[in-house]
Protein backbone atom coordinates (compact mmCIF):
# COMPACT_ATOMS: atom_id res chain seq x y z
CA UNK A 1 0.00 0.00 0.00
CA UNK A 2 2.91 2.33 0.69
CA UNK A 3 4.07 2.12 -2.93
CA UNK A 4 0.60 2.92 -4.24
CA UNK A 5 0.33 5.91 -1.90
CA UNK A 6 3.86 7.06 -2.74
CA UNK A 7 3.03 6.96 -6.46
CA UNK A 8 0.23 9.45 -5.71
CA UNK A 9 2.39 11.68 -3.53
CA UNK A 10 1.09 10.44 -0.19
CA UNK A 11 1.36 7.61 2.27
CA UNK A 12 -0.65 4.85 3.86
CA UNK A 13 -0.94 5.42 7.61
CA UNK A 14 -2.34 1.98 8.44
CA UNK A 15 0.05 -0.64 9.77
CA UNK A 16 -2.05 -3.68 8.91
CA UNK A 17 -3.58 -4.79 5.62
CA UNK A 18 -6.78 -6.83 6.11
CA UNK A 19 -8.00 -7.11 2.52
CA UNK A 20 -9.01 -4.97 -0.44
CA UNK A 21 -12.42 -4.04 1.00
CA UNK A 22 -11.24 -3.04 4.50
CA UNK A 23 -10.64 0.73 4.79
CA UNK A 24 -7.16 2.00 5.56
CA UNK A 25 -5.98 5.44 6.66
CA UNK A 26 -4.33 7.52 3.93
CA UNK A 27 -2.60 10.90 3.85
CA UNK A 28 -2.10 13.03 0.74
CA UNK A 29 0.76 15.43 0.05
CA UNK A 30 -1.35 18.35 1.35
CA UNK A 31 -1.76 16.65 4.74
CA UNK A 32 -5.39 15.57 4.38
CA UNK A 33 -6.17 12.27 6.13
CA UNK A 34 -9.12 10.02 5.21
CA UNK A 35 -10.27 6.39 5.21
CA UNK A 36 -10.66 4.40 1.99
CA UNK A 37 -10.49 0.79 0.93
CA UNK A 38 -7.49 -0.32 -1.13
CA UNK A 39 -9.99 -1.39 -3.80
CA UNK A 40 -11.30 2.17 -4.20
CA UNK A 41 -7.74 3.52 -4.41
CA UNK A 42 -6.41 0.87 -6.80
CA UNK A 43 -9.40 0.05 -9.00
CA UNK A 44 -11.70 3.01 -8.43
CA UNK A 45 -9.11 5.63 -9.25
CA UNK A 46 -9.98 7.59 -6.11
CA UNK A 47 -7.46 9.50 -4.04
CA UNK A 48 -7.92 12.39 -1.61
CA UNK A 49 -11.56 13.57 -1.44
CA UNK A 50 -10.57 16.96 0.01
CA UNK A 51 -8.12 17.64 -2.81
CA UNK A 52 -10.74 16.60 -5.37
CA UNK A 53 -13.04 19.36 -4.07
CA UNK A 54 -10.22 21.89 -3.77
CA UNK A 55 -9.10 21.27 -7.34
CA UNK A 56 -12.64 21.97 -8.60
CA UNK A 57 -13.17 25.09 -6.46
CA UNK A 58 -12.47 28.23 -8.47
CA UNK A 59 -13.09 30.94 -5.84
CA UNK A 60 -9.85 31.64 -3.90
CA UNK A 61 -11.52 32.45 -0.55
CA UNK A 62 -13.61 29.27 -0.73
CA UNK A 63 -10.47 27.25 -1.53
CA UNK A 64 -8.78 28.64 1.58
CA UNK A 65 -11.84 28.04 3.75
CA UNK A 66 -12.32 24.47 2.53
CA UNK A 67 -8.62 23.66 2.86
CA UNK A 68 -8.69 24.97 6.44
CA UNK A 69 -12.04 23.46 7.45
CA UNK A 70 -11.63 20.29 5.40
CA UNK A 71 -8.44 19.16 7.07
CA UNK A 72 -8.93 16.64 9.84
Amino acid sequence: MQRIAHDRGGRCLSAEYLGVKVPLAWECDRGHVWQASPDSIINGGHWCPNCAVLDKTKTPHLRLKYDYDGRP
